[in-house]
């Protein structure tokens, strides 16, 4: 269904509203050396990170665990195909939330709160 990252990017944004009642997000905001591939500030002011991965699962973990330094909570977003029982239990131990996309967008696990945001007036900066 999606040959490229950007193509379920595109397909994300288009169902955006449905998982979270947003004020503002932009797209590939520099964090570091690194770009977090969607950062956005929900109605109660969290801000959210969403990393995006069509295949290497392993390192879009390692992007996101980044990615609770500067955020009150972090999801990834994968092809439901990609789901594995590993995968769910490394991103559930981290607080990190799993969104699964097929025929449409769904929050398969709620992120925690993260207990190191202590970056997040970096990210703000941006949006």
């Amino acid at each position: 269904m999606f040959n490229f990252e950007i193509d379920l990017v595109e397909f994300f944004k288009k169902n955006i509203d449905s998982l979270f009642d947003i004020k503002i997000y932009q797209e590939e905001v520099p964090f570091f050396s690194r770009n977090i591939d969607l950062v956005l500030i929900d109605k109660d002011n969290n801000l959210i990170s969403i990393e995006f991965k069509l295949n290497n699962i392993q390192s879009v973990l390692a992007q996101s665990l980044k990615c609770l330094l500067c955020s009150d909570f972090v999801y990834v977003c994968l092809p439901k195909r990609n789901l594995r029982k590993k995968t769910i239990e490394e991103f559930e131990k981290n607080g990190i939330g799993i969104i699964l996309v097929d025929n449409n967008v769904n929050v398969f696990k709620e992120a925690k709160k993260s207990p190191k945001s202590y970056l997040k007036n970096k990210l703000k900066v941006y949006l």
